[in-house]
């Protein structure tokens, strides 16, 4: 059966006011919160095939923690960054490294 799994990014900075929304990193709660919902998605074995997420620094540190290859040694889902920049995605395999592609 197939699961669609919806999630915010983790806790973001706000310290830096010079920082734009997009340039905002996650603070330490966010740090906490996403390595918790990491250990969630390893104990309910959730790898997911496909990652859709945004370009914004905070997403991208998020999904980083949350990264299969941490829950799942050998698989990373692809993933596709929605923005007005170029899309990027990680298909299923043995190997981490990064291709780009369009999803």
């Amino acid at each position: 059966m197939r699961r669609l799994l919806l999630l915010r990014h983790a806790k973001s900075s706000w310290d830096d006011p010079a920082l734009s929304d997009h340039a905002r990193p996650l603070n330490s709660r966010g740090r906490k919160a996403a390595a918790a919902v990491a250990q969630l998605f390893h104990k309910l074995q959730l790898a997911p095939d496909l990652v859709l997420v945004s370009s914004a620094r905070r997403t991208l540190q998020t999904l980083e923690t949350l990264s299969p290859s941490r829950a799942s040694p050998g698989s990373r889902p692809r993933t596709a960054s929605i923005s007005p920049r170029p899309i990027r995605c990680w298909k299923p395999s043995t190997s981490s490294r990064r291709r780009r592609a369009a999803c």
